[in-house]
């Protein structure tokens, strides 16, 4: 009575009973066929990683937001800024902004730029407008109490990188530059609206001093929230 084809454990061991052609699984359907390592999948699927220069959503905070722009003098600008020929006329810039659920990633793709030299990149509260100064103090998750529109925040506790987007970078022979801040928040109601370039090659820390990078030689405004 505990004959093959009675007990479904006992099938393998038999290896004489055949399925009727066509049956599947009980209650399971067609078992779709699974990549092998190595082969990229079929039909417009995506593999778990993705592919160079796809853009894919993170998972917490869906799709990453990207901002392109190409500098333009301020009467000519429409989302990018350049107040100062250390940002030449023509540079492109791309910044991608990436949410998880405690944490935000914020990458600047720079061509174009001044070749092998260094720059400060914050993000910032405001949009660009006609000068530098329109975008506001710096971007700050948890904001300085001391600061005022007159007098940002220069305190480390406040003016660092893990409570700003800080993305200082270095161009190569060829004005082209790369930089990733990855912070310990996730942006909610309010969000950094611009990214801006500064003249000092690195970005202050010292007391009285933190965050400062001299003047303001590029914008560009970022999508609202």
């Amino acid at each position: 009575m505990f004959g093959c084809g009675v007990l479904v454990v006992g099938m393998a061991a038999c290896g004489q009973q055949e399925e009727p052609e066509g049956a599947d699984s009980p209650g399971n359907g067609p078992t779709p066929e699974q990549p092998q390592e190595g082969e990229q999948p079929q039909n417009g699927e995506q593999s778990p990683g993705g592919q160079p220069g796809e853009e894919q959503g993170n998972g917490a905070g869906g799709e990453p937001d990207v901002q392109r722009g190409k500098l333009a003098p301020p009467e000519q600008a429409e989302n990018a800024f350049t107040y100062d020929p250390a940002a030449p006329e023509g540079a492109e810039l791309v910044v991608t902004t990436e949410q998880a659920q405690d944490s935000t990633v914020m990458s600047l793709q720079a061509s174009g730029l001044q070749p092998q030299r260094g720059y400060a990149v914050h993000a910032h509260e405001n949009q660009c407008g006609p000068t530098g100064d329109d975008a506001g103090p710096h971007f700050q998750h948890e904001v300085d109490p001391a600061a005022t529109p007159e007098d940002s925040s220069t305190d480390p506790a406040y003016a660092n990188p893990e409570n700003e987007f800080w993305l200082d970078t270095r161009t190569d022979e060829q004005g082209n530059a790369e930089a990733r801040a990855e912070v310990p928040f996730a942006i909610t109601e309010r969000a950094p609206r611009s990214v801006v370039i500064h003249e000092n090659e690195r970005t202050q820390t010292e007391p009285g001093s933190a965050g400062e990078a001299g003047g303001r030689v590029a914008c560009i405004s970022l999508p609202d929230s």
